[in-house]
């Protein structure tokens, strides 16, 4: 039987400081609106490369949220992981916006 996935959760600001915090990091990750209580994206991968494409994207959608009110939560995983508990934040959280990256299946 396969132990459960244990993630140990961190949380930064969703603003130009969030490298800092995210430097370096494979994991997953979700930005989330505080109020009203919502994720917008999930992501996976290099999470720094992932928060800053957003907050770069100066028309996107996750740009235009409020600062104050928006949130980092990510957590390290395995890269052979990561696509699974992505899937799975995406089915629980149901973000706005974001998509699962399917890896073509070579034939």
């Amino acid at each position: 039987m396969t132990e459960p996935l244990r993630l140990k959760w961190q949380y930064c600001p969703f603003n130009d400081s969030s490298s800092r915090y995210l430097e370096r990091i494979s994991g997953v990750c979700v930005i989330w609106e505080k109020e009203p209580g919502r994720a917008l994206y999930v992501g996976r991968g290099n999470l720094e490369e992932h928060v800053s494409k957003h907050l770069n994207d100066k028309n996107g959608p996750i740009f235009l949220a409020s600062r104050k009110n928006t949130w980092v939560a990510y957590a390290r995983v395995a890269e052979d992981k990561q696509a699974g508990v992505e899937s799975f934040l995406i089915q629980h959280y149901e973000p706005i916006y974001g998509q699962i990256e399917v890896d073509p299946i070579p034939f």
